[in-house]
This record gives structure tokens, sequence and C-alpha cells, in this order.
């Protein structure tokens, strides 16, 4: 036995709940207590708090990107009515090191990542595995603890594309022209700990692109609440989104607090999850080039 939703009261009345994959624009990243609610028409308890630190002392931020999720922006948002809602990351200025390898994880600007020996990372030199090099380019730099989930996300919405074509089995890279079109430079993602301003400015000049979320319903002691998955993605124009529903279907089985579902966004009503449906649905907009590989957090 099942109870239905738990509706969620607020000053304003009643919020409906919502569950599926849906096509969201970004309308603001971090905003103040008066911004949010000029854009949301929600009032917050408080400021918001977006930077404090671990229990170790590191450094850490917080990112909440506001996402309108409207009716008529795609086909995916047919059954539901506009609202906004929140995607948040996490970022920790403290290197992503394998706990046995010992090994940094790094990124290089067209979002390729490898793990690197100590002695490879401070000689900028391509790692080696077994069956050959690393598919990365340099420079390089060493990711800090959740930021290759917020360049994963950026990289998608901003529709980025592929730096590399694949012939007969293997791939190759593209034309230094067609790479400038991939880039992303994830020591510009660094500075976000210092200064939003160009991701600001970057979400305006972008208001009007679309990225594919999946929406779902967390459960608490203290009741349902909207929640919006923040590891996988997958572009306006990525009809199947075929990584998103494999990356969603994982944490559904690995989490029984939250739901989500692979059909197009609707009304949240608790059932079985059904992961066997298919979706049906763009200009890059590349950060700034940076030429340091140190990171802005170390």
């Amino acid at each position: 036995m099942k109870l239905g939703q738990k509706s969620i009261e607020s000053e304003k009345g009643t919020f409906k709940l919502y569950n599926g994959i849906a096509a969201a624009s970004i309308v603001a990243v971090n905003p103040t207590k008066d911004e949010y609610k000029q854009i949301t028409g929600r009032e917050l308890k408080e400021e918001p708090v977006y930077m404090d630190k671990d229990e170790a002392g590191n450094k850490r931020l917080k990112l909440q990107f506001v996402l309108a999720i409207k009716k008529e922006a795609a086909t995916v948002n047919s059954n539901i009515e506009d609202f906004f809602t929140n995607l948040t990351f996490f970022m920790t200025a403290v290197p992503v090191v394998g706990t046995q390898s010992g090994k940094y994880q790094i990124m290089d600007a067209y979002g390729n990542s490898a793990w690197a020996t100590k002695e490879e990372f401070e000689a900028k030199a391509i790692p080696m595995y077994t069956n050959g090099p690393a598919k990365i380019k340099t420079p390089y730099y060493a990711l800090c603890k959740g930021q290759e989930d917020v360049i994963n996300f950026l990289r998608t919405w901003a529709n980025l594309k592929a730096p590399f074509t694949f012939k007969e089995g293997k791939f190759e890279w593209k034309s230094e022209a067609e790479l400038s079109e991939c880039e992303l430079n994830p020591n510009d993602v660094s500075k976000f700990f210092q200064d939003l301003t160009e991701l600001k400015s970057l979400i305006k000049l972008g208001s009007e692109y679309l990225v594919k979320v999946g929406v779902g319903v967390k459960t608490t002691d203290k009741g349902q609440y909207q929640t919006v998955f923040n590891k996988a993605f997958a572009k306006n124009a990525d009809w199947q989104c075929a990584k998103l529903i494999e990356a969603l279907k994982n944490k559904v089985a690995s989490d029984g607090s939250v739901e989500y579902s692979t059909d197009n966004i609707a009304e949240y009503k608790a059932h079985a999850t059904d992961f066997e449906k298919e979706l049906s649905e763009s200009e890059a907009l590349p950060f700034e080039s940076s030429d340091s590989s140190i990171p802005e957090w170390l």
C-alpha cells in the first residue's frame, strides 16, 4: 500500500509537485533573498548563505541555479503548469585524489577527464594507461570536489560540442578552429569561489537556452519536496536522453527516498518508476580562455 501525494503548504498556498524529465532554462544563480522573491514570488525565511567550510576547514561553495520550467518551452513540458525549482551543487576546495591510487582527477578545456600521478601532474604530461595515453589535451587542470558535476551541467546547458570525432573505431581530435567551439576551461569554474560575475553574465546571455534535467520528489521525515538530479543532464535536442535515464535509474535503485520518472514531466503521483519510456523534442557559449593551469582554489 502506498500513500498518495502529501501536499506542501506555504504562506502563498499549495504548490504542486512534479516528476519526470523536463526542459529547463537557467534564470539565476545564487540569488539574494530579494532577487529570489522577485524571480519566483516566494519568500525565503532568511538571506541565503552560499559559502562556508566543511568539517576539515576547507572552503565550500554552494551553487544554487534557479531553473524555470515552462509549459510552452518544449514538448516534454506540455503536461505541466509553469514553475521554478532549484538545482544545487557543492564545490569544496580540496583536490579529488584516488583513495588507493593517489592519482589526481584532471580535466582539460574540452570536458575530457583522466587520472594523473603526482609526477605526471607536476610535469603536465599526458597520463599513460595500460592501453595507451589518456584521451585528454594539455593544459589540463586538477579538479576540486564537486567541480566535475558543475562543468558537465554547464557544458550540456551551453550546448558545447564534443572535441573529437570517431573514425573506424578510433577517435580523432578536431581542428584547432573547431576545438575553440568546445571550450569551457575548468580554471574558470574554479574562479567561482571568488566571483560569479562571469557566470551570471553567461546565464543572462544564454537566457533562452534549455537543458533537460531529471525532476523528482524527495521524501523526508519533514515531508516531500521538489528536487533536481545533479549528476547527469541531456542537451535539449537529445530526445533519447539515454545517459540521463540510466543515471536516474541507478539513483532510484540506490536511494529509496527519492522518486524520478523517465516520462515527460507531469504532476507527481506516487507510483513505481517506469524506465522503459523514451522522450521526444541549441550554439556554444564558451567561457573566456584562461592561461593558468593552477586552479584558483589551491
